[in-house]
């Protein structure tokens, strides 16, 4: 066992809820564990447990919180969440001297979201983090009909960005994903998602310090069966630039995608070798928009090369052209995108 894993589970055993084991929650078998992280959230909190409390099923469902040590008033309305209903909230007040392990070469692991899923009792696990929230009342009656069909693993749904008071609605192209389409893209929206608890990968040393850590996860559950994507807006995703994914620069999110891909090839060649050449040719090439836009012209030309090489297909083509406009002509490209003839 690493270090790694051992401060895991030395941690996780020393977990407590936050009321004891004896509420009514405790004393229900609940079909549904539904898992909101939350940390510095307090304007946001109310309306995510809002949500997930709206719902109406004819099924006990539990949720688990994990708050993470905040001090803007979040852990404040957790416990008076978790005092208002005994029979559906079990809280956990972390600290983040608990929670999150600094590695020898300085990379910051964090257990919240792991500790959360692994405090998980339903069938079926939903997550919800605490800057986001659900509005449709029949999200997790939904998604369980879907998955008790033994062909799905995990069904997501589709979902409204919410930035700047301004909505946008995101629509999966199909209603039917396999895990080669998830290795190319994260596909998967965390906030509308719905899994088999069966399919829970054990803790994983080697992938715990990604910042995007729900997609590898996404990724290990459904080796065991397909994913299906409701057509249905059930859920608001907030661009909160004080996210962990927001706040996050661009060159660590890319290092981490490209780390990600290294060890997926190294577990899961030569069954998914296309998938992950597609990946990491989408992963450069987008990198090297990011680079172009940025002005870092010569880099972002190396990244382009790197894309061409690993893979040219009718999947990647667009952002590779995307990145060749770019570094040849950024004002050409910003007028041609101006004029929606780029998407």
């Amino acid at each position: 066992m690493t270090e790694i894993e051992k401060e895991y589970y030395k941690r996780l055993a020393l977990q407590e809820e936050y009321g004891g084991t004896n509420k009514p929650v405790n004393k229900i078998i609940p079909l549904v564990s539904v898992v909101t992280i939350t940390y510095q959230h307090a304007p946001y909190i109310r309306q995510c447990l809002d949500g997930i409390l709206m719902q109406e099923t004819d099924f006990p469902y539990e949720i688990i919180i994990g708050e993470d040590g905040s001090t803007d008033g979040t852990r404040e309305i957790c416990i008076e969440y978790a005092n208002r209903y005994p029979g559906k909230i079990r809280l956990f007040l972390r600290d983040r001297k608990l929670t999150q392990y600094v590695t020898k070469d300085g990379r910051t692991i964090r257990f919240n979201g792991h500790f959360c899923r692994a405090a998980a009792r339903g069938e079926y696990v939903a997550i919800c983090e605490g800057d986001d929230y659900w509005i449709d009342k029949l999200k997790l009656e939904k998604q369980v009909e879907v998955l008790k069909n033994n062909r799905y693993v995990l069904c997501c749904t589709d979902f409204i960005v919410l930035s700047n008071n301004n909505m946008k609605k995101i629509e999966n192209k199909r209603d039917e994903y396999t895990i080669r389409d998830i290795i190319k893209s994260d596909i998967v929206a965390t906030l509308t998602v719905m899994f088999k608890r069966e399919f829970l990968p054990e803790f994983d040393p080697e992938l715990c310090m990604l910042w995007f850590g729900d997609w590898i996860l996404w990724i290990n559950i459904c080796r065991n069966g397909k994913i299906y994507n409701l057509r249905d807006h059930t859920s608001v995703y907030r661009i909160n630039p004080l996210s962990l994914t927001n706040s996050t620069n661009f060159k660590n999110r890319y290092a981490d995608k490209l780390y990600m891909y290294k060890v997926l090839r190294k577990r899961f060649l030569p069954s998914y070798r296309e998938a992950i050449s597609t990946g990491e040719s989408l992963v450069y090439s987008n990198f090297a928009i990011e680079l172009a836009y940025a002005g870092e012209v010569l880099e972002a030309a190396k990244y382009l090369a790197m894309s061409l090489s690993k893979k040219l297909s009718s999947a990647t083509i667009e952002k590779q052209l995307k990145a060749s406009i770019l570094i040849t002509n950024k004002q050409f490209y910003i007028s041609i995108k101006k004029l929606k003839l780029l998407s």
